[in-house]
């Protein structure tokens, strides 16, 4: 009986989270806002890095950053 009560508590707090969140469509797709946040700052923060690596050799190709 615990058990039970307590899964339909964890079901209705997850429901509850998925319900809030900002979401989309277009053309059919779901698109949902925090996750297309998420994924432009991952692309953001590689992106960071692949320059920053790219721009160590050359001190002058830094300067222009």
């Amino acid at each position: 009986m615990r058990r039970e009560r307590l899964q339909m508590i964890t079901e209705r707090g997850l429901q509850r989270l998925d319900d809030k969140k900002l979401k989309y469509n277009i053309a059919g797709h779901e698109f949902v806002v925090g996750d297309q946040i998420h994924q432009a700052a991952k692309l953001v923060l590689w992106l960071k890095e692949w320059i920053s690596l790219a721009t160590k050799a050359s001190p002058e190709a830094s300067v222009a950053l």
